[in-house]
This record gives C-alpha cells, sequence and structure tokens, in this order.
C-alpha cells in the first residue's frame, strides 16, 4: 500500500534527471545488445540520423 508521503517523494523518478543524449543511448544500446543481433552493423545504421535529412530519420531507407 503507497502511503501519501511516499506518492509525494515520488521515488519513481529517481535522484536526478537523465541528461544524455539520445545517440549515447544508442550507443550503448548498441554496445550491450545491438552487437548480438543478426547483422549489427545493418541494425546500427537504421538507428543512425543521417544528417543531410536534419535530424530525421532518412526517408529514402529502408525501414524493415
Amino acid at each position: 500500500m503507497i502511503t501519501i508521503k511516499k506518492a509525494d517523494d515520488k521515488p519513481w523518478l529517481g535522484e536526478k534527471v537523465d541528461n544524455r543524449r539520445l545517440s549515447e543511448l544508442r550507443n550503448k544500446w548498441h554496445d550491450f545488445h545491438g552487437r548480438q543481433l543478426t547483422k549489427p552493423e545493418q541494425r546500427m545504421a537504421k538507428l543512425t540520423m543521417d544528417k543531410s535529412c536534419h535530424g530525421r530519420p532518412c526517408c529514402q531507407q529502408d525501414h524493415r
């Protein structure tokens, strides 16, 4: 049972804000899990954003 004090403290939010960039999280995911998948280079390429697409996944990529 959650008490009002516990709900006010919001322990599920953690102690600090996570200010990592999405690219850092992507790289950590790749290091710990993505390398074990089939065709890891191809998987990583799908997650990498092309600068010519202004930070959006490139429209010309096959996203299957």
